[in-house]
């Protein structure tokens, strides 16, 4: 008994936090239409309730020593992340009056800046020109987004400096 009693207190001490963060996230979702918000809530609740089962009954120790098991979590977990996809959130980009393009994307020219003069923006929200064919396009790859970063900097540090497009897909 005395196991079970520390178990549920490990469970609960290392979800708590978990479960504060996904009030938030049901919160924004709740602003959104109904179904998306009842989405929402089912796959927090899904994975929080499959944490505390992985924390409660160690299922680490069994993926270790069940390979197959190992790679069943990991090719359901990459599906999730692939059907999830990645769309960046430009509403404030949208709401200051920002020229947006590619998917809601961000639209910057070589320095990186956007419509409004001395505005800036890099990463995954910018609308970046295809290194090898020429086109538009959304692209969310780290590299591509630090060099942005640098060249943003030296531009608005007073050094001229332009991004040529990208090269990748994501």
């Amino acid at each position: 008994m005395w196991y079970l009693l520390q178990g549920l207190t490990m469970g609960l001490a290392y979800v708590a936090p978990i479960g504060v963060q996904n009030l938030f996230v049901i919160h924004t979702a709740l602003t959104g239409p109904r179904r998306r918000a009842l989405g929402t809530a089912g796959i927090v609740i899904f994975f929080d309730v499959s944490l505390a089962l992985a924390c409660f009954f160690g299922v680490g120790a069994a993926m270790e020593a069940l390979p197959i098991l190992r790679g069943g979590v990991l090719l359901v977990g990459s599906l999730v992340v692939l059907a999830i996809g990645v769309t960046p959130d430009t509403g404030l980009a949208r709401a200051a009056g920002l020229e947006l393009g590619v998917k809601g994307s961000i639209v910057v020219n070589d320095r990186m800046e956007t419509s409004v003069p001395d505005i800036y923006a890099v990463g995954d929200a910018v609308q970046v020109r295809h290194f090898v064919t020429g086109e538009d396009t959304l692209l969310s790859l780290a590299g591509p987004a630090n060099k942005q970063g640098r060249i943003a900097a030296d531009n608005i540090c007073g050094i001229t400096s332009s991004y040529q497009g990208s090269q990748g897909s994501s």
